[in-house]
């Protein structure tokens, strides 16, 4: 702490004189922390079962985090030591100015100038044959000195004038660190920086809270977050720790778990049980306009398994036996059903997230399962890692087709005809299967 407190007092000390280094006394951290802590973006939340998408996002927010915390350090270091040096030049400009001029020996030669004047006066008053020379001599020297002393001057001229320059050229380059849009002015820059960081420290912040709580929910994971408390230093590593932390623990979870997809007829009695989910009549009355939507639960289906969740799901639709016909394939083939599928409600977390269910699943374009048709199946935010058990309810609409090479009005002739008889379920779904030598159904 100690270099730490050296750095903060120096630059402390240096914005007493060079105000636009005020900015950078705080430390980068707590600058960056404030400014989360007081952006409204911290009321928001974040859907916890989206663990895989917070995690992808998590890395590449956090990468940068650390790319820029670097920028504002470099950018840091970069201003103190303009600051250092400009202080240091101010300081030291007078005395390099007056030893540069010291060095030129003018009160020397002034002294000697006076001296040979002396020397000649002297001369002048003595009767010898001698002294008219001696004193012409001294005069000589008097004329040098002053043609030496003129000269020095007219150096230490230049030199003033050189150092006068040299102050206008530096306080001029010092005045670029204030302006707008100059490489040299780091505030500026440091300020950007700092924002950036702050916005998308603040964002990672709402995804590891939910990436927290989604695997407390799916794992039962508790991982409490980092506290950013002051003074704030190194919580940008230990929130980096902590992802990685929890990265590994999850991958030790996951290498036991298993995915299949699973294909659940709700209107036939299905494997070991001796009733169907719905009834076909269920079915018939969702399709009528106005009818009752399908409800239903599946948490028998997965009564054995554990972290159980939903990959992805589909829908298709079954109907009779029919003849072998052009015209039958035709007929069935033709039909289509939109559906509206409102997931089981998610159990709560904790004391954050109450009891939820998320918006619906939407299909445009349900059709007659069979050996040359492809179930559409739907995946990502929408049913990502949802719990399958509890209750489903699923509206049903018929679309437009044609069936015969005949307009056909589906609100009648399906019915009618009998050709919806069932609704498939289709759900790839991952879950951890328990240790005991048994069915996992």
């Amino acid at each position: 702490m100690g270099a730490i407190d050296n750095w903060q007092r120096l630059k402390s000390k240096l914005a007493e004189d060079i105000d636009w280094l005020t900015f950078f006394v705080t430390p980068v951290e707590q600058r960056v922390a404030e400014l989360v802590l007081s952006l409204p973006t911290q009321n928001f939340s974040y859907e916890p079962l989206l663990i895989e998408e917070w995690f992808e996002d998590l890395k590449a927010i956090l990468d940068r985090c650390l790319a820029y915390r670097k920028e504002a350090r470099d950018l840091e270091i970069a201003a103190v030591q303009a600051a250092v040096e400009y202080q240091q030049f101010c300081r030291l400009a007078d005395d390099n100015q007056n030893l540069e001029i010291a060095a030129l020996g003018q009160t020397t030669l002034q002294a000697e100038r006076d001296g040979f004047n002396l020397a000649s006066a002297e001369f002048k008053k003595i009767s010898s044959d001698l002294a008219p020379g001696f004193a012409a001599s001294m005069a000589a020297n008097v004329t040098r000195s002053e043609a030496a002393i003129a000269d020095v001057a007219a150096r230490a001229k230049m030199i003033n004038d050189k150092w006068s320059a040299v102050r206008a050229s530096e306080f001029e380059y010092h005045q670029r660190h204030l302006s707008p849009g100059n490489a040299h002015n780091f505030l500026e820059r440091y300020q950007r920086v700092i924002s950036l960081y702050a916005q998308d420290l603040a964002e990672g912040l709402l995804k590891a809270k939910a990436l927290s709580l989604g695997l407390l929910s799916i794992y039962a994971i508790p991982s409490t977050l980092p506290a950013m408390e002051s003074p704030y230093i190194g919580y940008l590593d230990n929130l980096v720790l902590w992802v990685r932390t929890v990265a590994i623990n999850v991958n030790r979870l996951r290498q036991e778990e298993t995915e299949y997809t699973l294909v659940i007829p709700l209107a036939q009695p299905w494997l070991a049980y001796d009733d169907s989910i719905i009834t076909k009549d269920d079915i018939i009355s969702a399709i009528k306009p106005g009818g009752s939507p399908l409800k239903f639960d599946l948490t028998r289906v997965f009564i054995k398994q554990k972290n159980v969740r939903i990959r992805s799901l589909g829908l298709c639709f079954g109907t009779r036996p029919g003849p072998d016909t052009e015209n039958w394939r035709d007929r069935v083939s033709s039909v289509r059903i939109r559906a509206t599928v409102h997931l089981p409600e998610q159990p709560p977390i904790s004391d954050i997230v109450p009891r939820r269910r998320r918006r619906p699943t939407l299909f445009a374009n349900i059709g007659f399962i069979s050996e040359t048709s492809t179930t559409e199946m739907i995946s990502g935010r929408c049913c990502a890692n949802i719990d399958p058990r509890g209750t489903w309810i699923i509206f049903l609409e018929p679309l437009a087709a044609d069936a015969d090479r005949t307009e056909t009005d589906l609100r009648t002739n399906i019915f009618q005809s009998d050709i919806v008889t069932d609704i498939k379920l289709v759900l790839k779904v991952a879950c951890l299967a328990g240790t005991e030598i048994t069915s996992a159904f």
